[in-house]
């Protein structure tokens, strides 16, 4: 029974590592041409669609482009998926063993559990109800959503002329929104 299930593993490895290597030149350009900016569609793809292309997203943290392994780091973190986080961790720890230097993106998870509260059917404006209450000249969107672990990625926006955009990820568990990350982006 043992060697079946060895066989099988066996089998679905290789079949992955066949599946990588066709399309991780793909995740690689993406990754190349991603960016933080406002209504990124390559960042919404990668987002999105992060669960098919896991592995793609670990192997770009090795990639010798610094700017594809970075990237990669901004979709891992905002996914928030407990193993390819671990991943994460591990490829920093490599990069410490080999005496290497590393790059981070300024993107903190936060450190405690908090929900967003109030009830509203529209993320975007519970969104704002939470973080931003009192503030004038705001306005968020959700701009990309991962079916596979319900977790959303919002868009908020201060100003008209001079901006200041963040990314809000939350995650939705038994029912509420549990809020990820809230980050700083851009300013204009």
């Amino acid at each position: 029974m043992k060697v079946l299930k060895l066989t099988i593993l066996l089998l679905l490895i290789s079949g992955l590592a066949q599946l990588q290597s066709t399309t991780y030149p793909k995740t690689g350009e993406l990754l190349l041409k991603m960016e933080r900016a406002r209504d990124n569609q390559i960042l919404k793809k990668l987002f999105e669609k992060a669960r098919l292309v896991e592995a793609d997203l670990i192997r770009a943290l090795y990639d010798p482009e610094q700017k594809v392994s970075l990237n990669a780091q901004v979709v891992i973190r905002y996914v928030a998926e407990p193993q390819v986080l671990l991943a994460l961790e591990e490829w920093y720890e490599y990069r410490k063993r080999q005496g290497k230097d590393y790059w981070m993106p300024k993107i903190e998870l936060l450190s405690e559990v908090k929900h967003l509260e109030k009830e509203d059917r529209d993320l975007a404006k519970l969104v704002l109800k939470n973080l931003h209450p009192k503030k004038k000249d705001v306005w968020a969107k959700v701009i990309a959503f991962n079916k596979g672990n319900k977790t959303a990625l919002i868009e908020v926006v201060f100003g008209n002329v001079f901006t200041e955009g963040w990314h809000v990820v939350a995650r939705q568990e038994n029912g509420k929104w549990r809020l990820l990350y809230n980050s700083l982006v851009w300013q204009s």
